[in-house]
């Protein structure tokens, strides 16, 4: 695997997807429905404990490629000790909401689609080593935020992207090829 070298291409790909950010409506009406049927429920201040670090350790991948801190798994797993001092490292990030740089930057890949395709930039998918430390803090959060999802009732039964166990992905493919059907065996278009 070779380092990712940034080409005059691919910086413009990246540059004009950042710029076009695009702002919402935030007094559209379904906003507002869903405010009033949920409430404005506030999630509480997130405290990482010694045993949510081993909860999240035990998802943690032993042999994965690491990030720049080159930390595996494996040694997050069976290194115990650490967990208390973790935790209280990774509450300390969580209350000041600063991090270090090095715990946020990745080491991209550029992995080849299909040789038979060639070189060119559209032919390659990035993927990035974040730091295990960075994972397993983010993982954390991340728990957390689902766990009180659920326990509100807040996300919509039609969430797929990030619910656990959840083949969102397949599930909205399959729905576009049945609807595409029904078209088709109607002859109507989507409209």
């Amino acid at each position: 695997q070779a380092e990712s070298q940034a080409t005059p291409h691919s910086l413009d790909a990246r540059s004009s997807s950042m710029e076009n950010a695009k702002d919402y409506n935030r007094q559209a009406k379904w906003i507002q429905d869903f405010e009033k049927s949920v409430g404005k429920k506030q999630m509480p201040v997130l405290e990482i404990t010694t045993e949510s670090v081993k909860n999240r350790v035990k998802k943690v991948k032993n042999w994965t490629s690491p990030g720049n801190d080159q930390l595996h798994g494996f040694w997050l797993k069976y290194l115990t000790s650490l967990h208390e001092v973790l935790a209280k490292q990774l509450n300390e990030i969580l209350q000041n909401g600063r991090i270090d740089k090095w715990l946020t930057t990745g080491k991209t890949y550029l992995i080849q689609k299909d040789a038979t395709k060639g070189t060119k930039p559209g032919n390659y998918r990035p993927i990035t080593c974040l730091p295990t430390i960075f994972k397993l803090l983010t993982g954390i959060i991340a728990d957390n935020i689902m766990d009180y999802l659920k326990t509100k009732n807040i996300l919509p039964v039609q969430q797929k992207g990030n619910k656990r166990r959840s083949r969102g992905t397949k599930d909205q493919l399959l729905i576009d090829k049945m609807i595409l059907e029904n078209c088709k065996n109607r002859k109507t278009n989507l409209n």
